[in-house]
């Protein structure tokens, strides 16, 4: 059993990040005493103790959720090479979101008690509860935050699951004090394909000229023969209600490589047209629901892809799953929608998981950065998301997005393509999300797969996420 002696102030905040940290992503039993100090200490069975300053939950009322609360940049590094170097850890320079190194110069060495000079629950907090969302106010076309706006990109650690990093560096303390291994919740981490439905078919096969357009540029721009002509061949047959040659009816390819690699994927379908963004298919149509049929009998998985409007709309998003519930028992689907992902990854941290747990789901996965991929929440592991409108720890499982394949291909966002180095960086991130018993999760489009080179890249990649 640790003691946590800690001061009162934010303690609603406090109780959720002590929960996650040592419940959830270590299982280690806790109690809380508190008292009136600057500093954070843990006792530890052998009663020796790691103390650590206390920077964010101490900011004072008039601070909290302003600018001036904001981590100081640039950031200050913490080499941990000589204490813990056997620690698994991406890099052994640590980057201190909060914290102070006068604590190890105020504070004379004892025999059982180790000080750090990294805020540890201050930081988790930050990057869980996506803090700094709230108190910068910058927002892309779309109204997102932008990974260009956060701190990890500005500092160089959007590549490192720096939370995971964070609880690490706790446990090695804890088998550093103890002189031997404690028995801590073993996390078993697996890759998930996911693929967000916009476009059902093809919008070029909507017209003539649409589909001539689009014929050209895959001739003389993509230089896709087979694309192309696959593409003419698709519009008499499209009008005919034929969908075969469909470019964007990737599916059966889809699932049965996934399958030959053990893998499942889990499709969010699009259930209502809100805004121009969405895409415009029929859930009830018969080949959509033989579709999502097929998808069930594979053994495959099914959310519900909020609409574009969607995000901060309690009435849009209940309709929406109501719509996905009708179109699956129409389709003789015996399940409910647990998860769900927002369309163009449109958040507010402020309202919308406060939102989805009351309409019903129980995890999302949207936590990712449209611009930039990488580790939004600093982890890749499972947990629960805070509210910040009651205060509270809610139900609702985060499952972030570590990966979506237009934001490291795409040249209005990183512009890789389908590179060698594309496929470098998303190995990279893909292990060390698994390096902790994280889950890797990437979304790769349906739409995504209709050129030789995208489905050529997509099978070696996934090839090598084991």
């Amino acid at each position: 059993m640790l003691l946590i002696k800690s001061s009162i102030s934010h303690r609603k905040e406090r109780e959720y990040i002590f929960e996650v940290i040592f419940k959830h992503f270590l299982g280690l039993d806790y109690t809380i005493k508190y008292d009136d100090r600057k500093d954070i200490c843990i006792e530890l069975l052998n009663q020796s103790e790691i103390c650590m300053p206390d920077i964010l939950f101490n900011m004072s009322n008039n601070k909290w959720l302003t600018k001036e609360s904001l981590p100081k940049q640039p950031l200050k590094l913490w080499n941990v090479r000589d204490k813990l170097r056997d620690c698994n850890l991406v890099s052994m320079e640590i980057p201190i979101i909060y914290g102070d190194f006068q604590i190890l110069s105020q504070n004379s060495p004892k025999k059982n008690v180790y000080y750090i000079p990294l805020d540890i629950f201050g930081s988790v907090f930050f990057m869980l509860s996506r803090y700094e969302e709230l108190v910068k106010h910058e927002r892309d076309k779309h109204n997102r935050f932008s990974a260009a706006s956060s701190l990890a990109f500005q500092e160089d650690f959007l590549d490192r699951p720096i939370v995971d990093e964070y609880v690490e560096i706790l446990y090695c303390l804890f088998r550093f004090l103890l002189g031997k291994e404690i028995e801590r919740k073993y996390w078993i981490g697996r890759t998930e394909i996911t693929c967000d439905i916009d476009n059902l078919y093809d919008p070029a096969s909507t017209s003539l000229l649409s589909t001539s357009k689009s014929f050209v540029g895959d001739i003389l721009k993509r230089r896709d023969f087979k694309l192309g002509f696959k593409r003419i061949l698709n519009y008499p047959f499209s009008k005919l209600g034929i969908k075969k040659f469909d470019p964007y009816f990737t599916f059966n390819w889809y699932m049965n490589l996934c399958e030959r690699y053990n893998k499942k994927i889990t499709f969010f379908v699009l259930t209502e047209n809100t805004s121009p963004f969405d895409g415009d298919y029929d859930i009830y149509h018969k080949k959509f629901l033989r579709l999502l049929k097929e998808i069930y009998i594979r053994g495959h998985n099914i959310g519900l892809h909020g609409s574009y409007e969607s995000y901060m709309s309690y009435e849009m998003l209940k309709k929406q799953r109501e719509r996905l519930v009708s179109a699956l028992n129409k389709a003789g689907v015996p399940i409910t929608p647990r998860g769900i992902r927002q369309h163009y990854l449109r958040w507010d941290s402020s309202e919308t998981p406060s939102i989805l747990e009351k309409v019903g789901f129980s995890y999302d996965s949207t936590g990712g950065y449209a611009d930039h991929v990488g580790f939004r929440y600093g982890t890749s592991r499972p947990f629960p998301l805070w509210d910040w409108k009651e205060g509270k720890k809610l139900s609702i499982m985060e499952k972030p997005l570590i990966v979506m394949e237009g934001t490291i291909v795409d040249g209005k966002y990183m512009g890789l393509g389908y590179s060698e180095k594309t496929l470098h960086i998303i190995s990279l991130l893909h292990k060390r999300a698994l390096m902790y018993g994280g889950n890797f999760v990437i979304l790769w489009h349906n739409s995504r797969l209709a050129m030789e080179k995208e489905r050529n890249f997509f099978k070696n990649l996934i090839s090598i996420l084991k």
